[in-house]
């Protein structure tokens, strides 16, 4: 569950902000009763989303497709799905 929610904040910030300021605001959203709280930042062709999910910490590094960190002290990697597979997930459920 976890993954699929970390993916569709990576994949929205990948394509929402391209370039990304040094001082980000954070940015918030809820999904199934859970608050993500978050911001990125684009460091040398890296993008780090840093935040909460539920008051759990996560740090997500993303380069191109890969995404590596860690959520709730716990090592994750996977790849971001395109949004033709997000949205066909999303309109199974």
């Amino acid at each position: 569950m976890f993954r699929k929610i970390f993916a569709l904040a990576a994949f929205a910030t990948i394509i929402a902000t391209p370039a990304l300021a040094a001082e980000a605001p954070v940015r918030s959203f809820v999904r199934d009763g859970v608050r993500y709280s978050y911001k990125a930042i684009e460091k040398n062709g890296v993008t780090v989303l840093q935040g909460t999910a539920d008051n759990r910490n996560f740090r997500l590094e993303i380069r191109g497709d890969k995404v590596t960190g860690t959520a709730n002290g716990e090592p994750v990697a996977f790849t971001v799905p395109d949004m033709g597979t997000i949205n066909a997930d999303n309109a199974a459920s």
